[in-house]
């Protein structure tokens, strides 16, 4: 599957974190295999094109900026704070959460700003670019020929940075 179909968040964590957050039911599976026992996909409505996966190149730098943002905790806010058991405290991240913000923020000023949120939701979020297309009330087929164009911005920011 791909990760405009599913979202992108490898992190089995924070999949249950964000989908207790947002009441949507989290996945735990791999993200390249699709489990066997699921039948087999409906068409997609009527001018509308299907996800195709991405291209290798595209789908690492969003791996890449979902790795940046975990390790950035920034999902330490949603945990509730120093006073919840396991959580670090938000005001006082680590050195490594500190580094790794500052690579997010560089990644993030790559991509265009109105395409920003897009990039959020799916990469680091791990959400379905369906239910962004959804909710801004875009077809689906525009939806993600944005989510490839920020894609590419990304990618060339992390190929300058190498």
């Amino acid at each position: 599957m791909s990760i405009s179909t599913r979202g992108l968040r490898s992190s089995t964590r924070s999949k249950t974190l964000i989908g207790r957050l947002r009441a949507l039911p989290a996945e735990t599976g791999p993200l390249s295999a699709p489990r066997p026992s699921e039948a087999p996909r409906p068409r997609p409505p009527r001018g509308e094109a299907s996800a195709l996966p991405l291209p290798p190149d595209l789908h690492a730098a969003a791996e890449r900026l979902a790795e940046l943002f975990a390790a950035a905790a920034f999902e330490t806010w949603a945990q509730g704070g120093p006073t919840s058991a396991g959580a670090c405290d938000p005001l006082d991240p680590t050195p490594e959460a500190l580094v790794a913000r500052r690579h997010y923020r560089a990644a993030m000023r790559a991509v265009p700003l109105p395409l920003s949120p897009l990039i959020v939701h799916v990469c680091c979020l791990g959400l379905p670019l369906g239910h962004w297309a959804a909710e801004k009330n875009i077809a689906r087929a525009e939806a993600e020929r944005a989510l490839r164009k920020a894609l590419t911005h990304l990618l060339n920011h992390f190929c300058a940075q190498d």
